[in-house]
């Protein structure tokens, strides 16, 4: 029961940590594209500012498609 639990644990912990790798180089690729310093989107509120301002641009993006 007890060997049962912790493998499940385990594999939980492995799965998070993936996670985390992943969003971690999906961050790093963002910031390289856009040219933001390294580490910028996972500090704390820089993701929401950049998610705000992304959308922003592709609003203007449309308009202006719209206008030409």
């Amino acid at each position: 029961m007890k060997a049962r639990l912790f493998a499940r644990l385990c594999w939980l912990r492995l799965l998070l940590a993936i996670g985390e790798w992943r969003v971690r180089r999906m961050a790093q690729a963002m910031e390289r594209a856009h040219g933001l310093p390294a580490g910028w989107l996972i500090l704390p509120g820089n993701a929401q500012r950049f998610a705000e301002w992304e959308r922003q641009r592709q609003v203007w993006r449309r308009s202006t498609y719209r206008l030409s």
